[in-house]
């Protein structure tokens, strides 16, 4: 079991939990920006502070860049105190760019000058949150952790990872593929706070006090910690002790 920070000082308000219960009332904390960013809302997206034309990127392994291929609608949250919605959004992971599809063209911001974005999915909008810089690794996983669902003290986030599967192509037997590969992998973490816990089979000391009975229900349930469906049915019935 492994602990990570998230950014100093980041502060988790309530929001709706991925499995669509509300929790409001609960006072989760997510870190929303500042109530004046609501307030700050313009559509000339272009004349945003740090925000560039894309450039062209040569593609050298097989497989996707991005957490979703597709333009999604969404809402961007960004340092400068600025809200941009209803932007047509893709968010690069191996270069931290998030694009922004706009009338005139394709434009870009690094990660680092966004504070969160909300991309909206079938039946709700999914709230991604900044990791701490020293925890993101070039061209490793996304700065943002997904929120998955809520609890009074503690948050289920998933990170997307993007992995590079070397060519294993024998010339001598002529096996194997000739291309490197991009590979995603999503992982689960509890935070606590602005501590961050990497979700293992047996990361049940994460619960505290609780501990022996969530893993007593979720032995009986037949549920496993590290898988995302299980993880937020474990954190609901933790929630309800």
């Amino acid at each position: 079991m492994r602990t990570i920070k998230l950014l100093p000082g980041l502060i988790l308000l309530s929001i709706v939990c991925a499995i669509g219960t509300a929790s409001a009332q609960r006072g989760e904390r997510l870190a929303l920006p500042p109530g004046e960013y609501f307030h700050n809302q313009q559509f000339a997206i272009v004349n945003y502070d740090n925000i560039r034309e894309i450039n062209t990127r040569v593609a050298n392994a097989e497989g996707t860049v991005y957490l979703n291929d597709n333009w999604t609608t969404g809402t961007l949250y960004t340092s400068s105190g600025h809200v941009l919605q209803d932007a047509q959004l893709k968010y690069d992971i191996k270069n931290d760019v998030m694009e922004i599809n706009t009338a005139d063209g394709v434009k870009t911001l690094m990660g680092r000058y966004i504070k969160q974005f909300e991309l909206q999915e079938p039946t709700k909008k999914a709230l991604y949150v900044s990791g701490s810089n020293t925890d993101v690794a070039a061209g490793l996983h996304t700065t943002f952790y997904k929120v998955l669902a809520t609890s009074p003290d503690l948050n289920l986030l998933m990170r997307t990872e993007l992995h590079l599967k070397r060519s294993d192509y024998s010339p001598q037997f002529d096996v194997g593929s000739k291309t490197d590969k991009l590979v995603k992998k999503e992982k689960l973490f509890l935070a606590r706070g602005n501590d961050l816990t990497e979700l293992e089979k047996d990361s049940y000391s994460v619960f505290g006090n609780k501990a022996d009975r969530v893993k007593a229900y979720a032995k009986a349930k037949k549920l496993k910690l590290n898988k995302k469906e299980d993880a937020i049915a474990i954190l609901e019935f933790y929630s309800s002790l």
